[in-house]
């Protein structure tokens, strides 16, 4: 086991730059992490130096180090960067940010469990973390893990190419909110001229959603809901294969707010979503939300649709979409 120590990133002191990725950084190709757990001790760490400094070190607001984001368990840097695979490994008690942290050509997630990190919004807004977050990956197997109790997405990936596969993974809340189980994003949203994401040929299938009532969204496919301007036609992603997944939640089954383009669209087919419509929904409230709380949810939202939405429904799925409502920078 690998356990940060209760002064890890001593904010006391003064944090070093070189902790900024992360507890434990692979910068490298050729890597495999077979069997290792990362603790995080975030109960530790916030009790030896306390929540404010904290604060400051996951929104990057700390003074002198203003830029830099601290709280990370294990991150593999750089998205260029070949064959680099976690399995059979446990990580825990993030900080911040993200509990596992993965992406390059070739990349493997497998088998691993992701557990508990990050402080419950809205307990503390600044120390939410994700399970596993992923940049963007190319021919990147992402299967049978299992993710419980993140604080912000449980698994988020930025883009998918190449038969690239997100199969088989377990998504399991028992007390901790979140704001999404699984959601395919866009990293260059906030870019002054964003690009579109890539899931072209990425196989999302076979996944369990149980959020119950601690997700907002199951599954959110698009960035739209984070992000909304004026650039979001660029904002969108191209592609994708969602289908075979399986929703529980008393929430938004799926919201799709930035999927498929005119030459690409998303395809949609044949995902289970157990939960039903209601006009009053109390959500997850974020200081500078545009989405109105409490607001309606349901199967599965398609604002848009030809439009900020491009989906090649199959198989009837399309007799899910029971709600048209736009969820634009909810959050």
């Amino acid at each position: 086991m690998l356990k940060a120590s209760d002064t890890f990133f001593n904010a006391k002191t003064f944090p070093s730059v070189s902790e900024h990725n992360g507890m434990f950084v692979i910068n490298g190709n050729d890597v495999t992490i077979d069997h290792l757990v990362f603790d995080g001790n975030r109960s530790g760490r916030l009790a030896a130096q306390g929540a404010p400094a904290y604060r400051m070190l996951c929104r990057a607001t700390y003074p002198g180090l203003e830029g830099y984001t601290f709280g990370r368990n294990v991150l593999a840097v750089g998205e260029y960067r070949s064959n680099r695979t976690i399995q059979y490994s446990v990580s825990k008690n993030a900080m911040c940010g993200t509990a596992l942290g993965w992406g390059g050509t070739n990349a493997r997630v497998v088998l691993n469990y992701v557990h508990t990190n990050g402080s419950p919004f809205p307990v503390d807004s600044a120390l939410i973390a994700d399970g596993i977050t992923l940049g963007t990956v190319s021919n990147g197997d992402i299967s049978s893990n299992i993710v419980a109790d993140s604080t912000d997405v449980d698994i988020i990936i930025g883009g998918a190419t190449n038969n690239s596969r997100m199969q088989y993974n377990q998504i399991i809340h028992n007390g901790y909110p979140a704001f999404a189980g699984i959601m395919l994003t866009n990293w260059q949203a906030l870019a002054a001229t964003p690009t579109k994401a890539d899931f072209r040929g990425f196989d999302f299938s076979g996944n369990s959603i149980n959020c119950y009532s601690y997700c907002d969204i199951g599954m959110q496919l698009g960035v739209l809901t984070w992000v909304y301007d004026s650039n979001w036609p660029n904002a969108v992603f191209m592609g994708g294969d969602v289908h075979h997944n399986t929703i529980n939640t008393t929430k938004q089954g799926i919201n799709v707010s930035g999927a498929g383009d005119a030459s690409y669209a998303m395809r949609l087919a044949d995902n289970t979503i157990n939960t039903t419509y209601n006009s009053s929904t109390s959500l997850i409230v974020v200081p500078g939300s545009l989405c109105p709380n409490p607001r309606p949810t349901g199967k599965l939202n398609v604002p848009g649709l030809w439009t900020e939405n491009v989906i090649w429904f199959q198989n009837n799925q399309d007799l899910d979409m029971d709600m048209t409502t736009a969820w634009h920078k909810c959050y």
